[in-house]
């Protein structure tokens, strides 16, 4: 028996739809008008798939017309040598004059079509849709392409099949085929899609991919919009998480579950048959098989081997356990939270985001009480940072001292050395000794020593926060300071402001971005980029690109950060060990927060880490299936 035609809902009957998808191809519609378009577009279902019916149809009418004339020409010739069909917009057809009329009765045809024919069923199994060459994706790009390794892809647009060099990196509705290599394929909504060629798969819309054949890996957000793959044969995955997928032209669809939840669907071809359903668990794989006559499926322990995780650089999203913790801010408007050494002898004053100090002449030692939020453990965190403006070259310290003991019998003195003396705030560093065999591991509090002794005249400071790190850090960006920017450039980012430790900004544009430069940092070492941030749903995704003096910043050196649709910060750790050309000294470092106009983001710090190789597999871990090891690939070509 034949499967029944899959009806879809009646396309926009709406006169003033009709009049608008005429207005868009004849190229008369407004800004305004064509900016509601967009937004009907993306949020009205009907009004999409009544669009799409209508350019297919108007880009029929051409062909038809030509079809026509060539059957009533009395020339022979014109029927041997017909030119090409006539393709595009129905304004590309003023020239057959003559058929004015005929073009008028097929429009009017048309538009009765649209309101009370059934609609035609959009996609046919049975038919293989990489041969179809009259598609026209609706102009709605819900994906791009992010990253890629040796690929030779093209993808469908208004009928023909173009090269990827011809091709928007941004992705509609359509086939696309990759005969070699390996694309990364990054949805709005967050989800990333490692596609191995050869492989054949159409995008249907921003949930709902159709794969031919071929394998791809999916990292679909557990705490997002599922994702859902279909085969031509009807055979279904809706899954949340992390999967490797595999579809061959016998063997049919094949699911290898690595994290989050997933359920397999056969839908019955004949009448009288159930539609076979199978839920899979974290670490389990399936399939459906044919025997006898019979479908079942066949269950089986997921397998890693053979599937591409990563493409470039690594990136952990919402990695375990911290490897910063804040022992002070430095911005309570109350002073009495900070007690001083000698007394009478330093002034302090709150100001926005930092703390301001004056010290008399004369003065031996003079220190600061500061108490932490928390229990520090110093067998954890072995690394100290101070930012403040001091105006002196002087040795600067820090003393972690247990309970109520003082400076004399502290545990930990770390020294950060002298440096030039500064109008601006600079970050300073120092590593934490440790005392082997200290009972007394967890500390509260500490007292810092701003110099040894200040001479004749008065010494002034501002601090702007103190840190502890797991592993050695630089703060490129801590945000910490109200509208402090330091050494950042920003662009295209409106009602910029920093407050609370956070830098908020609007973009206005679709290419905002912070750029950091005049930084120094050991690549060799500082092998890790940490960033904290959270945007708007509709904020695409973001993108950090990285370069030396001399060497412009390039697609050939970005990184991109996946998006989540929650309006919550989340925390990227990205490994750029392998990445290309960081190694020696790089000197700038640019966000790019979001790729659309008017979208509001937030970003908390912005960092760079020296992380030991072995520690990034206990990270990941930590965070995703125990089972999973990701395979990584480097030198992205994009």
């Amino acid at each position: 028996m034949t499967k029944e035609p899959e009806e879809l809902p009646e396309p926009a009957s709406d006169r003033q739809a009709f009049r608008q998808y005429g207005e868009l191809l004849e190229g008369t519609m407004s800004e305004e008008a064509f900016a509601d378009f967009q937004d009907k577009l993306s949020t009205d279902a009907e009004f999409r798939r009544g669009y799409l019916q209508f350019v297919n149809l108007d880009s029929a009418l051409p062909d038809e017309l030509e079809r026509l004339a060539w059957l009533e020409s009395d020339d022979p010739q014109s029927k041997v040598d017909r030119g090409h069909s006539i393709k595009g917009p129905a304004r590309l057809i003023a020239k057959w004059s003559n058929w004015v009329p005929l073009l008028a009765a097929a429009i009017a045809c048309v538009s009765l079509s649209l309101h009370f024919m059934p609609a035609p069923r959009r996609y046919d199994p049975s038919i293989s849709m990489i041969q179809s060459t009259e598609i026209l994706p609706v102009p709605i790009k819900f994906a791009s392409i992010t990253q890629s390794i040796d690929a030779d892809w093209h993808q469908a647009w208004y009928g023909q099949l173009l090269p990827w060099s011809n091709a928007t990196d941004a992705l509609a509705s359509g086939p696309l085929w990759l005969s070699k290599g390996l694309l990364e394929i990054t949805f709005d909504h967050g989800a990333t899609f490692i596609v191995e060629g050869p492989t054949k798969l159409e995008l249907l819309d921003s949930q709902h991919i159709r794969v031919e054949s071929g394998q791809l890996c999916i990292h679909a957000l557990e705490d997002s919009q599922a994702v859902s793959i279909r085969t031509l044969s009807d055979q279904i995955v809706d899954l949340q998480g992390e999967a490797g997928i595999r579809v061959g032209p016998n063997s049919g669809l094949e699911v290898h579950l690595f994290s989050g939840k997933a359920e397999m669907r056969s839908l019955a071809i004949d009448a009288g048959k159930a539609t076979l359903e199978q839920k899979l668990e974290a670490g389990s794989a399936g399939r459906v098989v044919s025997y006898l006559g019979q479908r079942r499926f066949e269950r089986f322990d997921a397998q890693e081997d053979g599937f591409v995780f990563q493409i470039g650089s690594q990136v952990i999203v919402d990695p375990a356990s911290n490897r910063t913790e804040t022992l002070n801010h430095f911005g309570s408007e109350d002073i009495a939270v900070y007690s001083t050494e000698p007394d009478r002898q330093m002034k302090l004053e709150s100001r926005p985001g930092s703390l301001y100090g004056r010290i008399e002449p004369q003065t031996k030692l003079p220190q600061i009480g500061i108490s932490f939020p928390q229990t520090i453990d110093l067998q954890t965190f072995r690394f100290l940072r101070l930012s403040m403006v001091r105006t002196h070259s002087d040795e600067t310290s820090f003393a972690f001292t247990p309970g109520d003991k003082n400076v004399d019998t502290a545990v930990a003195k770390a020294v950060f050395l002298p440096t030039p003396r500064s109008f601006s705030y600079q970050e300073l560093s120092a590593e934490i000794p440790f005392v082997d065999g200290q009972s007394e591991r967890g500390f509260s509090r500490g007292k810092l020593t701003v110099a040894n002794q200040v001479g004749n005249l008065p010494r002034s400071f501002q601090i702007d926060y103190l840190m502890v790190d797991r592993y050695p850090t630089i703060g490129i960006a801590e945000f910490d300071a109200d509208n402090y920017y330091g050494k950042l450039h920003s662009r295209s980012i409106k009602q910029a402001t920093i407050s609370d430790g956070i830098f908020r900004g609007t973009s206005a544009d679709d290419d905002p971005y912070l750029l950091s430069y005049q930084f120094q940092i050991d690549a060799d070492k500082y092998n890790a980029i940490e960033v904290r941030m959270k945007a708007t749903a509709k904020a695409n995704f973001a993108k950090i690109y990285w370069g030396k003096k001399g060497n412009a910043l390039g697609e050939d050196k970005h990184v991109v950060l996946p998006k989540f649709a929650d309006d919550k910060f989340h925390t990227y750790l990205i490994n750029m060990t392998g990445a290309t050309d960081w190694n020696d000294t790089i000197n700038y470092l640019r966000l790019d927060p979001c790729r659309a106009a008017e979208q509001s983001f937030e970003i908390d710090y912005i960092r760079a880490l020296s992380i030991p190789d072995s520690d990034y597999d206990e990270i990941d871990r930590n965070r995703r299936h125990p089972t999973l090891t990701t395979r990584k690939v480097t030198q992205s070509t994009l």
